[in-house]
């Protein structure tokens, strides 16, 4: 991601941290930056350089009228700073700061086949306790070319338990021989 997402979400997740909203602002971040990114209508009218900021500025103010809050100077002013552009990076950057200031740990595991609900359980709460978060978010894709055993990703730490690993080493063990 950009530095300028990075530090756009920094300010705004330290913003939200001050009121105790971050999960507040999480939420309707999320569904703006969703809607920019899939309403093709939406994200044109705040690329338009025939619109003016004020226009764009009310618009907001209209979309956030019955809530109070302290997205709307946020987003207006990326607005005024031509950064609207940086809207989905800025909101993946949000997710992942406020995540790790919330103790929050992301596995990205790879299975040959289904895991079950309570291994998947045991799991999650095995790296809870390892790495002392108070909550673990998991990704599960099915790789077929694992041919069993299991590959967790946890941000740049790889375990490799699958039976493809173990052939890998093996072959690279008997290569060095």
């Amino acid at each position: 991601m950009p530095l300028v997402d990075k530090r756009y979400a920094e300010a705004l997740v330290d913003v939200a941290e001050s009121k105790n909203a971050i999960g507040e602002v999480q939420e309707e971040l999320k569904t703006f930056a969703e809607a920019y990114s899939t309403l093709p209508e939406f994200r044109n009218f705040y690329h338009s350089p025939e619109i003016g900021n004020d226009e764009k500025r009310n618009t907001l103010k209209m979309v956030f009228k019955d809530s109070n809050s302290i997205l709307l100077p946020f987003l207006q002013l990326l607005i005024d700073k031509g950064r609207i552009v940086n809207l989905p990076g800025i909101y993946n950057e949000y997710v992942e700061i406020a995540d790790k200031r919330k103790k929050v740990l992301h596995l990205e595991v790879k299975v040959a086949a289904a895991i079950d609900d309570g291994q998947l359980e045991k799991l999650k709460e095995k790296y809870r306790k390892e790495y002392n978060a108070t909550d673990v978010k998991v990704s599960v894709t099915i790789d077929k070319d694992l041919l069993g055993g299991i590959v967790i990703q946890i941000g740049d730490r790889v375990i490799d338990a699958s039976i493809k690993g173990r052939l890998q080493g093996l072959k690279e063990a008997t290569v060095k021989m």
